[in-house]
């Protein structure tokens, strides 16, 4: 329950809600003895969307990507993420998943209507989404996962929302962008593999 973005509300709304109410809901889970948790994150973390410019260092992104974030709600997701770790580290029997989503919603085709003002040249959206369903599921499967303290996983759809190849996109709006697996058809510019 956070600001989903930061377009409607000043920088310090977006960060402090977003951070205050994630470590305040974690710590109090902890508190009553629950020790999986499950943390909406988002794409954003590392920059994306909402930033005045972009920088990615290799596609399709990965966990490891550095963050190269200039807005409130990409900061809020990051802090958000350092929290869970923080929390991870100090409580043994504690598991926290951090979900980087991008755009979750109902289908592919109403991605493609939701973003239709997100043209194909708009450098700093990767066209990712999750299904609805398949969100749901990551969250869930990721309370019983085998893991040990905080991780972060990307869950994004394996297409992009748009028909033109992704590697087309790289080359035209990415050019110096380092590609490390292949990208073919419209696959994503995300690497869900992890999850």
């Amino acid at each position: 329950a956070a600001i989903p973005n930061p377009l409607s509300d000043p920088d310090q709304i977006v960060h402090n809600n977003n951070d205050v109410g994630s470590y305040n809901a974690m710590r109090a889970a902890i508190e009553c003895g629950i020790t999986r948790l499950c943390q909406a994150s988002s794409a954003n973390a590392i920059g994306l969307s909402f930033s005045r410019a972009t920088q990615f260092d290799y596609f399709p992104i990965d966990e490891k990507h550095p963050p190269y974030f200039d807005d409130s709600y990409a900061l809020s997701k990051w802090i958000g993420e350092v929290q869970a770790e923080t929390l991870a580290h100090h409580f043994d029997a504690v598991r926290i998943a951090s979900m980087r989503f991008h755009l979750v919603i109902e289908s592919r085709e109403a991605a493609q209507a939701t973003l239709a003002h997100a043209a194909a040249n708009r450098a700093t959206e990767l066209y990712g989404y999750p299904r609805l369903d398949a969100a749901a599921d990551a969250c869930l499967k990721s309370l019983t996962a085998d893991f040990t303290g905080h991780q972060v996983f990307y869950i994004v759809a394996p297409d992009t929302i748009l028909d033109e190849p992704s590697l087309d996109i790289a080359r035209r709006l990415h050019p110096d962008v380092a590609i490390r697996k292949p990208l073919p058809g419209n696959a994503s510019f995300f690497d869900s593999s992890k999850a």
